[in-house]
């Protein structure tokens, strides 16, 4: 019974991811300018904000880091700092891989490789905190593969 609660919340959250990710697409989104007149100034300079782009890969890299310790913290020091970085880490992806949809116009758009790893590694950090018992042989093996998967979603794109 226990399972099939997970599943189901599970369910509901990449529904959800993919919901937004598909609305979100539809939208037009464009980089925002603002002009800022300092009072002791008669000139104009322009702030821009980031392109959906610079943030998916600011982000990306946070969450590889998320990644990376959230692996070591279970190693090395599983009860108090395991589960925060985990749920942290799990919350940067999802959010990371609605930006990578949202960037290449949808699911038809995306860099096929580096898109396919990091969304197998967010479907598996994600299914590991509503799937499986912590601190047991498959909660290790899907952080494992979830934490290889990052890398080499992370590798293809620094190469």
């Amino acid at each position: 019974m226990r399972a099939k609660k997970y599943f189901q919340q599970f369910f509901i959250v990449m529904v959800f991811v993919f919901l937004t990710a598909k609305v979100i697409a539809q939208v037009q989104v464009t980089e925002a300018s603002f002009s800022l007149t300092p009072l002791s100034q008669k000139s104009t300079s322009t702030f821009s904000l980031p392109s959906i782009g610079e943030v998916h890969r600011f982000i990306g890299y946070t969450t590889f880091v998320g990644v990376a310790a959230t692996v070591v913290a279970g190693i090395l020091a599983p009860n108090p700092y395991h589960g925060p970085l985990a749920y942290t880490t799990a919350a940067l992806a999802v959010t990371n891989t609605t930006l990578g949809i949202v960037r290449s116009g949808g699911f038809s758009g995306l860099s096929f490789p580096h898109g396919a790893f990091a969304f197998a590694g967010t479907v598996g950090l994600v299914s590991n905190l509503f799937l499986t018992e912590k601190g047991s042989i498959p909660h290790k093996v899907t952080g494992a593969l979830s934490a290889a998967s990052f890398t080499v979603a992370a590798v293809l794109v620094i190469q």
